[in-house]
């Protein structure tokens, strides 16, 4: 099985990969050929490379969360934000005596954490601290962006995640019901962004299993 950060690289390739073909489409018009698509249509490219990447972030914190959680338990056992989150997750009195006469009481806690992290939604920093602040890290986010050396990290990768809600929720339309525009160059270094995060993310909640 592949790793929760194998799999955000994987996903932040297939959106570079958008941009390139949306780049290379206004190249060519830009020359003069005949497209079948409007500039505003090519831009639906890099709407989905947001969409996308923003997916593959959420997607990575809740993966990378449950794969620290049974060797976290085994060897430090619960904190009490981990035990305010387990009761939340549905680890109740009934579940606990549930589990007394499993012969895999790990994968059971396992199983309840996953179902509760698929009704969550890690997009946004604040919600990114709550969660792993169960494994005894406060401010999760600043110490991941304080390890990366850039101040202003954070908030551009604030503004891709809101970018992604205009897209979901209002088609990218401004209030005119006009397609915003989309600049290509700068949404392929506001990726870069997003990887070097979720990178440092990693390295960082790597050091909760040690």
């Amino acid at each position: 099985m592949k790793k929760p950060i194998e799999l955000f690289d994987s996903t932040i390739t297939r959106c570079l990969k958008l941009m390139a073909l949306h780049r290379s489409l206004e190249k060519a018009r830009s020359k003069g050929m005949s497209l079948p698509a409007t500039i505003e249509e090519v831009c639906d490219l890099s709407r989905a490379a947001i969409v996308l990447a923003v997916s593959g972030m959420d997607a990575y914190f809740t993966s990378k969360f449950t794969e620290l959680l049974v060797p976290f338990l085994k060897k430090k056992g619960p904190t009490p934000d981990l035990v305010t989150f387990l009761a939340k997750a549905g680890l109740n009195t009934t579940a606990a005596l549930e589990m007394l006469t499993m012969d895999r009481p790990y994968r059971r806690i396992r199983t309840l954490v996953e179902a509760h992290l698929d009704r969550v939604t890690t997009q946004q920093v604040s919600v990114i601290d709550e969660l792993f602040q169960a494994y005894g890290i406060k401010g999760f986010t600043k110490h991941a962006n304080a390890m990366t050396k850039r101040k202003s990290l954070l908030p551009r990768i604030g503004k891709l995640v809101a970018r992604r809600h205009e897209i979901v929720h209002d088609s990218d339309l401004n209030r005119h019901g006009r397609m915003q525009p989309v600049d290509a160059k700068v949404l392929t270094r506001q990726l870069a962004d997003l990887s070097l995060f979720i990178h440092a993310c990693d390295h960082l909640a790597d050091r909760i299993k040690k």
